[in-house]
Protein backbone atom coordinates (compact mmCIF):
# COMPACT_ATOMS: atom_id res chain seq x y z
CA UNK A 1 0.00 0.00 0.00
CA UNK A 2 1.43 3.36 -0.96
CA UNK A 3 0.24 6.91 -0.64
CA UNK A 4 1.98 9.60 -2.60
CA UNK A 5 0.93 13.20 -2.18
CA UNK A 6 2.21 15.14 -5.13
CA UNK A 7 2.43 18.91 -4.95
CA UNK A 8 0.24 20.92 -7.31
CA UNK A 9 3.43 22.67 -8.42
CA UNK A 10 7.14 22.58 -7.62
CA UNK A 11 10.00 24.96 -8.43
CA UNK A 12 13.74 24.72 -7.81
CA UNK A 13 15.43 28.02 -7.08
CA UNK A 14 19.19 28.57 -6.95
CA UNK A 15 19.23 31.00 -4.07
CA UNK A 16 21.59 30.92 -1.08
CA UNK A 17 19.99 31.21 2.34
CA UNK A 18 21.67 32.24 5.57
CA UNK A 19 20.54 32.42 9.14
CA UNK A 20 19.32 35.99 9.45
CA UNK A 21 19.13 35.63 13.24
CA UNK A 22 22.73 34.50 13.78
CA UNK A 23 25.24 35.15 11.04
CA UNK A 24 23.47 37.97 9.28
CA UNK A 25 22.35 39.96 12.30
CA UNK A 26 25.86 41.30 12.89
CA UNK A 27 26.23 42.42 9.26
CA UNK A 28 25.85 46.05 8.30
CA UNK A 29 22.28 47.02 7.38
CA UNK A 30 23.27 47.84 3.78
CA UNK A 31 24.69 44.35 3.33
CA UNK A 32 21.52 42.78 4.79
CA UNK A 33 19.34 44.99 2.55
CA UNK A 34 21.28 44.04 -0.60
CA UNK A 35 21.07 40.34 0.31
CA UNK A 36 17.31 40.57 0.86
CA UNK A 37 16.76 42.34 -2.50
CA UNK A 38 19.00 39.80 -4.26
CA UNK A 39 17.10 36.86 -2.74
CA UNK A 40 13.66 38.32 -3.54
CA UNK A 41 14.61 39.19 -7.13
CA UNK A 42 16.30 35.81 -7.69
CA UNK A 43 13.15 34.02 -6.53
CA UNK A 44 10.87 36.18 -8.69
CA UNK A 45 12.96 35.76 -11.85
CA UNK A 46 13.49 32.04 -11.25
CA UNK A 47 9.78 31.44 -10.69
CA UNK A 48 8.97 33.47 -13.80
CA UNK A 49 11.25 31.23 -15.86
CA UNK A 50 9.47 28.15 -14.45
CA UNK A 51 5.95 29.56 -14.83
CA UNK A 52 4.79 26.57 -16.88
CA UNK A 53 5.18 24.48 -13.70
CA UNK A 54 3.04 26.70 -11.45
CA UNK A 55 1.06 29.14 -13.62
CA UNK A 56 -2.13 27.10 -13.20
CA UNK A 57 -2.35 27.30 -9.40
CA UNK A 58 -5.05 29.14 -7.47
CA UNK A 59 -5.13 30.22 -3.87
CA UNK A 60 -5.51 28.98 -1.17
CA UNK A 61 -2.21 27.08 -1.06
CA UNK A 62 -0.06 25.35 1.53
CA UNK A 63 3.53 26.03 0.56
CA UNK A 64 6.51 24.05 1.82
CA UNK A 65 9.91 25.70 1.40
CA UNK A 66 12.67 23.07 1.47
CA UNK A 67 16.16 24.43 2.09
CA UNK A 68 18.72 22.16 0.46
CA UNK A 69 22.26 22.73 1.61
CA UNK A 70 25.69 21.19 1.28
CA UNK A 71 26.61 22.35 4.79
CA UNK A 72 27.33 19.63 7.36
CA UNK A 73 24.92 20.99 9.98
CA UNK A 74 21.23 21.88 9.68
CA UNK A 75 19.79 25.16 10.89
CA UNK A 76 17.86 24.90 14.14
CA UNK A 77 14.09 25.34 14.34
CA UNK A 78 14.32 29.09 15.02
CA UNK A 79 16.78 29.91 12.26
CA UNK A 80 15.20 27.88 9.44
CA UNK A 81 12.11 30.13 9.01
CA UNK A 82 14.19 33.31 9.30
CA UNK A 83 16.59 32.08 6.62
CA UNK A 84 13.61 31.71 4.28
CA UNK A 85 11.95 35.07 4.99
CA UNK A 86 13.05 36.77 1.77
CA UNK A 87 12.43 33.60 -0.25
CA UNK A 88 8.87 33.56 1.10
CA UNK A 89 8.44 37.23 0.15
CA UNK A 90 9.75 36.49 -3.34
CA UNK A 91 7.36 33.55 -3.82
CA UNK A 92 4.40 35.66 -2.68
CA UNK A 93 5.41 38.53 -4.97
CA UNK A 94 5.88 36.18 -7.95
CA UNK A 95 2.45 34.64 -7.39
CA UNK A 96 0.93 38.12 -7.14
CA UNK A 97 2.67 39.48 -10.23
CA UNK A 98 2.18 36.59 -12.63
CA UNK A 99 -1.11 34.93 -11.67
CA UNK A 100 -4.26 36.53 -13.12
CA UNK A 101 -5.97 38.97 -10.78
CA UNK A 102 -8.21 37.13 -8.35
CA UNK A 103 -6.21 33.88 -8.52
CA UNK A 104 -3.12 35.20 -6.74
CA UNK A 105 -2.25 37.11 -3.57
CA UNK A 106 -3.69 40.55 -2.94
CA UNK A 107 -1.60 43.66 -3.42
CA UNK A 108 -0.31 45.17 -0.19
CA UNK A 109 0.37 48.82 0.60
CA UNK A 110 -0.74 52.07 -0.89
CA UNK A 111 -1.24 52.68 -4.59
CA UNK A 112 1.33 55.51 -4.45
CA UNK A 113 4.13 53.18 -3.42
CA UNK A 114 6.81 52.63 -6.06
CA UNK A 115 7.53 49.14 -4.76
CA UNK A 116 4.83 46.53 -5.29
CA UNK A 117 4.46 43.81 -2.67
CA UNK A 118 1.83 41.17 -2.20
CA UNK A 119 0.50 39.54 0.94
CA UNK A 120 -2.18 36.99 1.62
CA UNK A 121 -1.84 35.56 5.09
CA UNK A 122 -5.34 34.10 5.10
CA UNK A 123 -4.91 32.16 1.83
CA UNK A 124 -1.24 31.13 2.02
CA UNK A 125 0.18 28.90 4.73
CA UNK A 126 3.89 28.23 5.01
CA UNK A 127 6.04 25.46 6.43
CA UNK A 128 9.77 24.89 6.25
CA UNK A 129 11.95 21.83 5.85
CA UNK A 130 15.60 21.23 5.12
CA UNK A 131 17.97 18.60 3.82
CA UNK A 132 21.71 18.74 4.36
CA UNK A 133 24.76 17.23 2.66
CA UNK A 134 23.01 17.65 -0.64
CA UNK A 135 24.74 17.91 -3.99
CA UNK A 136 22.60 20.91 -4.95
CA UNK A 137 22.12 23.98 -2.74
CA UNK A 138 19.05 26.13 -3.06
CA UNK A 139 15.36 26.12 -2.21
CA UNK A 140 12.60 23.87 -3.49
CA UNK A 141 9.14 25.47 -3.42
CA UNK A 142 6.33 22.89 -3.16
CA UNK A 143 2.74 24.06 -3.47
CA UNK A 144 -0.09 21.88 -2.14
CA UNK A 145 -3.84 22.27 -2.00
CA UNK A 146 -4.81 22.74 1.65
CA UNK A 147 -6.17 19.51 3.07
CA UNK A 148 -4.73 17.30 0.31
CA UNK A 149 -2.87 15.13 2.82
CA UNK A 150 -5.94 14.73 5.04
CA UNK A 151 -8.11 13.82 2.03
CA UNK A 152 -5.59 11.22 0.87
CA UNK A 153 -5.42 9.69 4.36
CA UNK A 154 -9.22 9.50 4.59
CA UNK A 155 -9.34 7.80 1.16
CA UNK A 156 -6.66 5.34 2.26
CA UNK A 157 -8.60 4.51 5.43
CA UNK A 158 -11.82 4.01 3.43
CA UNK A 159 -10.14 1.65 0.97
CA UNK A 160 -7.95 -0.35 3.35
CA UNK A 161 -9.35 0.07 6.85
CA UNK A 162 -8.14 1.96 9.86
CA UNK A 163 -5.54 -0.66 10.88
CA UNK A 164 -3.88 -0.49 7.48
CA UNK A 165 -3.87 3.32 7.68
CA UNK A 166 -2.26 3.27 11.13
CA UNK A 167 0.40 0.85 9.89
CA UNK A 168 1.10 2.99 6.83
CA UNK A 169 1.32 6.18 8.93
CA UNK A 170 3.74 4.52 11.33
CA UNK A 171 6.01 3.30 8.52
CA UNK A 172 5.93 6.70 6.75
CA UNK A 173 6.15 8.97 9.79
CA UNK A 174 9.33 10.70 8.58
CA UNK A 175 7.80 11.67 5.24
CA UNK A 176 4.61 12.83 6.96
CA UNK A 177 6.70 15.10 9.15
CA UNK A 178 8.16 16.71 6.02
CA UNK A 179 4.76 17.31 4.41
CA UNK A 180 2.49 18.15 7.31
CA UNK A 181 3.06 21.59 8.86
Amino acid sequence: MSLIIRPVAECRIDVPTVSEANKASSAHWVKRYKRSKLQINTVIFSMRSQMSAWGHVELPLSIVLVRRSSSPKPLDDDNLPTSMKHVQDGVTDALGMYLPQGRGPRRMGSSRSKVIHFDDRDRLSWSYRQTINDSWSGVVVRMYRPGSMAAALVDLAAKNGVDALAQWMHSNATELDRILP
